[in-house]
């Protein structure tokens, strides 16, 4: 079975947390690994590292976690800056 990809809003920002988390937890039930793709972001805040932190944890609960598509250089400075590059397997 495919696994679907989640795509990261241009904006990921604590207004679209909250679409972003229902979306989540509809891809979570399967127990696979998340594919996530983040190419677009351009502009991203803390709220929303939160959000993938809490994913990445409930995912590593399950036996799995993040895979990353691709990532904008945006939202990899971002992480890098929130020090959760390895919390979300991002490489640096």
């Amino acid at each position: 079975m495919t696994n679907e990809a989640l795509t990261l809003p241009e904006i990921f920002k604590i207004d679209a947390v909250t679409s972003v988390h229902e979306q989540l937890d509809a891809l979570l039930s399967n127990e696979s690994p998340l594919e996530v793709s983040g190419e677009s972001v351009t502009s991203v805040d803390f709220c929303a590292l939160q959000l993938l932190a809490a994913t990445q944890a409930t995912l590593v609960q399950q036996g799995t976690s993040i895979v990353w598509q691709d990532i904008s250089e945006a939202l990899r400075d971002a992480i890098e800056l929130a020090s959760m590059t390895d919390l979300l397997g991002v490489s640096k």
